[in-house]
C-alpha cells in the first residue's frame, strides 16, 4: 500500500470518528439507569473488587449479571478503577468501542472489495442510524458492543485467511487467520450469548468469497461451535424460552419480529425501549398478516436477485444473527423486538447500502447525462439520508439521558405501559422533592395517629400531592399488567415508606398470591412487623424469607441486620435478642453444610459484628483473611472492630491494606481520616475526607466529618457547605442538623438555627441537647412561649436547667 493510500485511508477514519463522535457526544452526560445498570454495574460486587487472582476468577467462574458475561463485567472493572461510581466514564467506553466498531466495518468494507469511499459510506451508515443509540447510550448494553468488536475482528480474520486459502498460498497466514477468527469468537460468547451466530456467519462469508460448504469447511468450525454453545447454554439454560409457544405461533412471532426489524432500519422513526407484540398471535391480527407480507416480498427479492451475492449475503447475515435471538430468547423478556438486538444484525444492510451507492456511481450505463443525473440523485438522497438520521440519532441520545427522560419517552407512545409507569415512579422517588413529599407525609401519618389535626399549608399540599401522583402511577402500572409480582411489591414499598402498613401488607400479601417464592416480599413484612411491635409475626416473616429457595447467605446477613435496627431502638428486648440469635444459630447450621470459603467467613462475621459478639467476629474474619489474605470486606470489617475496641494503630493498618488494594474505597478513606483526626493530625485527616469525596462525591459521612473539622476551625462558610451536602444525601442524619443548627448560632442566623434544630429532634425526638439549644435559640429569638415548650421537653428527657435560666424564661410570664 503506498503513502497516498495509507493518508487516504486516515483521513477517511478520521472523518468517520469525527463524525460519530459528533452524534453520540450527548451520552457522555447521561446518568446510570435503574433498568440493567444496577444488575450488571452499579451493584454488582464482582465491579468494585480488587481485580486481582481471586476477583478474576470470580468474574470467570460465577454468574454475577442476568447473563453470563464474564469479558463485559471485567470490562466495568476496569473503568470502575478509572472513574468509580461516575457514569462518564462507563459511557466514555460504550462511545470508544462503537468508535473501533465503525472503523472495523469500514475495514470489513474495504476487504470485501468496496472502493473507499464507498466503504466509508458502510462504515458511517453503520454508526450514525438511530437503532444504535439504545446500544451505545445504555451501560448495560456494553456486552453488545464487545461482542461486535469480537465478531467483526473475527470475521476479518477469518476472511483473511479465505484469501490465503483461496489462492492457495500462505499456509502460515491462514492457521493465523483461522486460530485468530476463534479466539475472538471466544472472546465474543464471554462478551454476550449472541456471538453464537459467529459460526453460520462464517460459512456465509465462505459461501460470499466463493469457497465450496464441504466437510471441510464445516468441520474447522465444529470446535467453535462446540464452544460457544457450552458458554451460552449458561445463559440460555435457565432462561430458555424454546418452543414453549406452538409452533405457528412462533413461526408468526419470528415473521413480526423480522419484519419490525426491517422496518425500522428503513423508517427508524418512533423507537421506545419496550416494544410489545400486538395480540392475539394469530393471522387474524392485521399487523401479522402485513409482517408475512413484508417476508414474502423479500423471498420473492431473494428469488429474483438470486444472482446478487450482496443482496442476499445482507438477508442472510441478518437471518444469522437474529435466529438464536428468536429461538432462545428470555421468556423473561420484554419484548421480542428491541433497537439493541439490531446492533449487529444491520451490518450486511449497511454494506449493501454501500454497494449499492458503488454500483450507481461506477457501474450504471446509459447516455452521460442520464448517469450524471443519477449519480448527482443518488449522492443528495444518501447525504440527505444520513443528515436525517444524524440528527435522530443526536435527538435519540437525550431520551436515554436518565430514568425520568427514558419512560416519559415511552408513556408518549405507549401511556399505559406498566414498566415505563412503575420506572417512573421509581425514578422519581429518587429526587430530592420526592423524598421530602415522602418524609412530610410520614410524618403527617404519625401525628394523625397520635389523634392530632392537621394544619396543612401550601408546602404540605403539595407535598401530598407529588405522593398521590408516584401512588396513581404505580396503581396504572398494576392495572396494566396484574400478574406482574414485582409492581404491586414496589407499591407496597411506598406504602410502608409512607407509614401506610395496612395498605403495605395488602399489596405484599397480593404479590405473594402471584408468586408464593417472591421471598423479598418476607423481609419487609417482617420489618413491618417489627415497627408494630409484633414480634411473632416478625420472626414467622423473617425466617419464610432466609428459608424460601434459593438460599444465599446474603440472606441470613440481611435479618440479622433488620434484627439488630430495632435492638439499637430498644436494646434491652430480650424477644428481639432471641430471635437475632436463632437466625445466627441457623446461619452457622447452614454454612456448616456448605463448603466454606472466605466469602462465607467473612458473612459469619459480619452477622456476629451486627450480633455485638466482637470476638466470634473477629475470629470469622480471621479465618476468612487466612483463606484469602486479600479479602477486602475481612479487611475493612475487622478494621472498623479494631476500631471500635480502641485499638486505633491496628484499625490504620487494615485500612491502609484496604485502600493499598481499592484506591477508590471511600469508606475506608473516611475511617483513614477519623484515625487522623483522633491523632490531631487536622490536615490529613481531610486530606482523607476529600479523598473519599473526590471518588464518592456523595458520601454523606465524608463531607459531614469534613464539615466537622471546619466548623472546629472556624471556618463556618466551608462548614456550612459541607453539612448541607451531607444532608443532601443523608436527610435523616440528626447529627447534621444540629451541627448545621450550631453553626448558624455562630452566625447570628437564629431562624435557620432553629429550623435546623428542629429537624434534628424530627429525626431524634431523644436528642436532648436539641431541644436544650431549641430553647436558647427561639428565647434569643424573642419566642419565648416556644422556648418554654421546648425546655420542657428538654426537662423530660432528663435535663435540670440552670436556676438563672428557668429565673430568666420565667421573668416575662
Amino acid at each position: 500500500m503506498n503513502a497516498g493510500k495509507i493518508v487516504t485511508h486516515f483521513l477517511i477514519c478520521l472523518a468517520l470518528a469525527g463524525s460519530v463522535y459528533v452524534t453520540f457526544s450527548p451520552v457522555l452526560r447521561a446518568d446510570f439507569l435503574q433498568w440493567d445498570d444496577r444488575s450488571y454495574v452499579t451493584e454488582n460486587e464482582a465491579v468494585s473488587a480488587p481485580l486481582d487472582g481471586d476477583g478474576l476468577a470470580r468474574i470467570l467462574t460465577q454468574k454475577t449479571t442476568p447473563q453470563y458475561v464474564p469479558l463485559t463485567v471485567l470490562s466495568y472493572a476496569i473503568d470502575y478503577r478509572f472513574g468509580g461510581d461516575s457514569p462518564r466514564v462507563y459511557h466514555a467506553t460504550n462511545l470508544f468501542l462503537h468508535l473501533l466498531n465503525v472503523l472495523l466495518v469500514y475495514a470489513l468494507a474495504l476487504r470485501l472489495g468496496l472502493r473507499p469511499w464507498a466503504a466509508a459510506l458502510s462504515a458511517l451508515l453503520f454508526g450514525v442510524h438511530p437503532l444504535r443509540v439504545e446500544t451505545v447510550a445504555w451501560v448495560a448494553q456494553r456486552r453488545n458492543l464487545l461482542f461486535s468488536f469480537c465478531f467483526l475482528l473475527s470475521f476479518i480474520l477469518y476472511d483473511y485467511r479465505l484469501g490465503g486459502l483461496l489462492r492457495g498460498t500462505g499456509r502460515f497466514r491462514q492457521w493465523v487467520g483461522l486460530v485468530g477468527a476463534h479466539l475472538f469468537g471466544l472472546l465474543g460468547i464471554l462478551a454476550h450469548p449472541m456471538a453464537l451466530g459467529l459460526v453460520p456467519a462464517l460459512l456465509l462469508l465462505d459461501w460470499f468469497r466463493g469457497r465450496r460448504l464441504d466437510a471441510a469447511a464445516l468441520a474447522e468450525k465444529i470446535p467453535l461451535a462446540v464452544v460457544l454453545g457450552g458458554i451460552a447454554y449458561i445463559t440460555f439454560a435457565s432462561t430458555v424460552r424454546g418452543l414453549s409457544v406452538p409452533l405457528g405461533q412462533g413461526l408468526l412471532i419470528a415473521v413480526w419480529t423480522s419484519a419490525y426489524y426491517l422496518r425500522q432500519y428503513l423508517l427508524p422513526v418512533g423507537s421506545v425501549p419496550i416494544v410489545r407484540m400486538p395480540g392475539p398471535v394469530s393471522l387474524s391480527q392485521p399487523e401479522y398478516l402485513l409482517s408475512l407480507a413484508v417476508v414474502l416480498v423479500v423471498i420473492l427479492a431473494l428469488i429474483r436477485l438470486r444472482r446478487d451475492r450482496w443482496f442476499r449475503f445482507a438477508c442472510v447475515f441478518f437471518a444469522c444473527s437474529l435466529i438464536f435471538l428468536i429461538i432462545f430468547g428470555s421468556a423473561k423478556s420484554l419484548s421480542f423486538a428491541a433497537d439493541r438486538f439490531m446492533y449487529l444484525p444491520g451490518l450486511g444492510f449497511s454494506l449493501l447500502a454501500g454497494r449499492l451507492g458503488q454500483w450507481i456511481y461506477h457501474e450504471t450505463k446509459g447516455g452521460r447525462w442520464l448517469v450524471i443525473c443519477g449519480r448527482v440523485t443518488s449522492i443528495a438522497g444518501l447525504a440527505v439520508t444520513l443528515w436525517i438520521f444524524g440528527i435522530l440519532t443526536f435527538r435519540q441520545t437525550y431520551v436515554w439521558q436518565n430514568d425520568i427522560a427514558l419512560w416519559r419517552h415511552q408513556l408518549m407512545s405507549f401511556p399505559e405501559e406498566p414498566v415505563a409507569l412503575n420506572g417512573l415512579a421509581v425514578a422519581l422517588l429518587e429526587q430530592d422533592d420526592f423524598q421530602r413529599a415522602v418524609d412530610g407525609y410520614r410524618q403527617m401519618v404519625r401525628v394523625a395517629a397520635q389523634g392530632y389535626e392537621l394544619n396543612l399549608g401550601q408546602p404540605e399540599l403539595e407535598q401530598v400531592r407529588r405522593v398521590k401522583y408516584i401512588v396513581t402511577l404505580m396503581r396504572r402500572a398494576e392495572a396494566s399488567a396484574p400478574d406482574l409480582p414485582n409492581i404491586p411489591y414496589r407499591l407496597g414499598q411506598y406504602y410502608q415508606s409512607l407509614g401506610l402498613y395496612v395498605d403495605a401488607v395488602a399489596k405484599f400479601r397480593r404479590v405473594v398470591e402471584i408468586d408464593p417464592g417472591f421471598k423479598e416480599v418476607y423481609a419487609d413484612l417482617g420489618e413491618i412487623y417489627l415497627d408494630l411491635k409484633d414480634l411473632d409475626k416478625a420472626a414467622l416473616a423473617l425466617k419464610q424469607y432466609f428459608t424460601i429457595p434459593p438460599v444465599r447467605e446474603a440472606d441470613y446477613l440481611k435479618v440479622v441486620e433488620t434484627y439488630a435496627k430495632y435492638l439499637r431502638r430498644q436494646p434491652d428486648n430480650v424477644a428481639l435478642q432471641s430471635g437475632m440469635f436463632d437466625v445466627i444459630k441457623e446461619y452457622v447450621t447452614y454454612a456448616n453444610q456448605q463448603s466454606l470459603g472466605a466469602d462465607s467467613y467473612v458473612n459469619l462475621g459480619l452477622i456476629y459484628l451486627r450480633a455485638g459478639d466482637s470476638e466470634a467476629a473477629k475470629q470469622a474474619l480471621g479465618r476468612a483473611l487466612e483463606l484469602n489474605p486479600h479479602e477486602i470486606k475481612a479487611l475493612y470489617a475487622l478494621g472498623v472492630l479494631l476500631m471500635d475496641e480502641g485499638d486505633r494503630g491496628a484499625a490504620l493498618k487494615r485500612f491502609e491494606q484496604v485502600v493499598k488494594q481499592d484506591k477508590r474505597h471511600a469508606d475506608a478513606l473516611v475511617r483513614l481520616g477519623d484515625i487522623y483526626y483522633g491523632r490531631g493530625d487536622i490536615q490529613q485527616a481531610r486530606s482523607y475526607y476529600r479523598q473519599a469525596i473526590g471518588v464518592a462525591p456523595r458520601h454523606a459521612q465524608a463531607h459531614f466529618n469534613l464539615g466537622y473539622t471546619y466548623e472546629e476551625a472556624g471556618r463556618l462558610k466551608e462548614a456550612v457547605a459541607n453539612y448541607r451536602l451531607a444532608l443532601r444525601d443523608d436527610p435523616d442524619n440528626a447529627e447534621a442538623h444540629f451541627n448545621l443548627g450550631n453553626v448558624y448560632v455562630q452566625q447570628d442566623n437564629l431562624d435557620e438555627a432553629i429550623a435546623q434544630y428542629r429537624q434534628t429532634v424530627r429525626y431524634n425526638p431523644d436528642h436532648m441537647d436539641a431541644w436544650v439549644n431549641l430553647a436558647v435559640t427561639s428565647f434569643n429569638a424573642g419566642r419565648v412561649p416556644e422556648a418554654r415548650k421546648y425546655l420542657e421537653e428538654a426537662e423530660l428527657l432528663g435535663f435540670e436547667p440552670p436556676a438563672e435560666m428557668k429565673r430568666r424564661m420565667g421573668s416575662v410570664r
